[in-house]
């Protein structure tokens, strides 16, 4: 269904990942942008 999606695991968290380790969920989704951008001449989507 999405060829090139990806998936993140936060050891411990539950629900309410930005609560139970706001700095390792704060990293993942500060790294998307950059895997957005990693589809040159496509405006961001993957091919």
């Amino acid at each position: 269904m999405f060829p090139h999606g990806r998936a993140a695991v936060q050891p411990g968290a539950g629900h309410y990942p930005w609560l139970d380790d706001p700095a390792s969920f704060r990293r993942t989704v500060a790294d998307f942008p950059g895997a957005v951008a990693d589809f040159p001449g496509t405006g961001g989507r993957p091919p």
